[in-house]
């Protein structure tokens, strides 16, 4: 799906995290979507 150009930086910032939970796609790595405390894709949603 293309990105609107006014949007492509934050969608850059977005998936620059996508790894953040030592998976792809802010999974770890037994494909869980919720680590647990202290950080989740749950809670790494506000930032």
């Amino acid at each position: 799906m293309p990105v609107e150009k006014k949007y492509a930086s934050d969608v850059e910032l977005i998936l620059s995290h996508r790894h953040d939970n030592g998976a792809d796609l802010w999974t770890t790595p037994d494909k869980r979507l919720i680590k647990g405390a202290p950080f989740s894709t749950l809670e790494r949603l506000d930032r």
